[in-house]
């Protein structure tokens, strides 16, 4: 999979606004750690991913700044 630095003037969805990232888009992190979106919006979003630190799935807010965007 290819990713890419999130961009705030790219449509990632031709009916969101731009910098929104669509519910269910994979995004990776910078420790190459994926997850997909659960809910977001132009400044961040709500993500579920696998930690490599162990445990089970956890849901955080990420700003988007932080997030690589398959592309």
């Amino acid at each position: 999979m290819k990713f890419a630095q999130w961009n705030a003037n790219k449509r990632y969805h031709p009916n969101f606004a731009p910098g929104w990232i669509p519910d269910g888009a994979t995004v990776q992190f910078n420790d190459r750690t994926t997850g997909r979106v659960v809910h977001g919006n132009g400044n961040r979003s709500l993500i579920e991913y696998y930690p490599t630190t162990g445990g089970g799935w956890q849901r955080e807010w990420f700003n988007n700044s932080d997030l690589r965007i398959q592309s």
